[in-house]
Formats: C-alpha cells, structure tokens, sequence
C-alpha cells in the first residue's frame, strides 16, 4: 500500500487560495492607485514651489537690477530669474531674462533663455494651470515679482485633487 505524501496540496486547495488573493488584490488596487496620484501631486507640487523658490533665490543672489554682469557668457545690465509654466503639457522652463547693455551685439535686448525643463507629469498624470501673465514669473534682484501687482496662482492637479501655490507680489510663496 502507498500512504499519501505529506506536506502537499491538492488542486482545490490552490483555486481557493489564489481566490483569496485575486479578491484582496481587487480590494487593494484602488487604494494603491489612489495613493499614487497623491503622491505624484505632491511631488509636482514640491518641484513648482522648489523651482520659484530656487528662482527668486538665483535673482536675489547673483540677480542685477542695474548695471554689468556675465552670466552664462552674456554680458547683462539686467538679469533676472524665472518660471514659464507650460499648462499644455505639464512642464515648466527654468529662465533667465538678460537685458544687453546699449550697442551689444551678443544678444538681443530683453532675451529670454531657458536653463533647464522640469516634467511635472513624469509620475502621474497632473493638470497644470495659473493665473501668471502669460503663465510666467521673473523676480527682480529685490526679490519681489516683476510682472504683476495682485497675488497670483498656479494650480495643480490629480485624481480628482487639486494643490495650490499662492505667489505674491512680493515673491513670496505660499500653499
């Protein structure tokens, strides 16, 4: 006589349990998708205020309101940092505004240059609006925004949720 073999399972044994799997992971994924989206809104909403804090900072530090500085191999007599939002695609463009000084040829008076771009969508699928004159941002060497007088606003959003970046005239960030 053969005994049975200990230790095994049988085949309903295998449906049953792979039945208990299949309905906590159906249970789980809506809270993990959920999850995701939150946590992609908030890491975009940590990159716009990061990137406006980082150009109010660059226009403070190494920013000029009048007279003669090179950045970037362009000889300035006003330069100041910025953000242009891109609300078609989610992405923003890390700027620099340098006003040649009369008679230099390098580059056009007034030139805007774009440094680097930052995709808020990377993660997550994120909406982006603002209210910014042409959803763009430049802090002056005092810190204080150079194209509006009212507090301004960018909005993002996810899953339903949305976060928003209160900017002030005075180049103040808030949430």
């Amino acid at each position: 006589m053969t005994s049975r073999g200990e230790g095994g399972m049988t085949l309903m044994e295998m449906v049953v349990g792979l039945a208990i799997f299949a309905i906590l992971a159906g249970i789980a994924w809506p809270s993990y998708t959920g999850w995701q989206e939150r946590e992609g809104l908030s890491s975009a909403f940590m990159q716009v205020k990061a990137a406006l804090s980082r150009a109010r900072a660059s226009s403070v530090q190494q920013g000029l309101y009048w007279g003669r500085v090179t950045y970037n191999g362009n000889t300035c007599q006003r330069l100041w940092f910025g953000v242009q939002f891109n609300p078609g695609n989610a992405t923003l463009d890390h700027q620099y505004y340098c006003e040649s000084p009369p008679g230099d040829q390098v580059m056009d008076a007034g030139e805007i240059r774009t440094l680097r771009t930052t995709d808020l969508a990377r993660e997550v699928a994120v909406t982006l609006s603002t209210t910014l004159p042409n959803d763009r941002v430049f802090f002056r060497k005092a810190g204080t925004a150079s194209n509006f007088n009212i507090n301004q606003s960018v909005t993002l959003g996810a899953g339903g949720e949305n976060e928003v970046v209160t900017l002030l005239p005075t180049g103040r960030i808030g949430e």
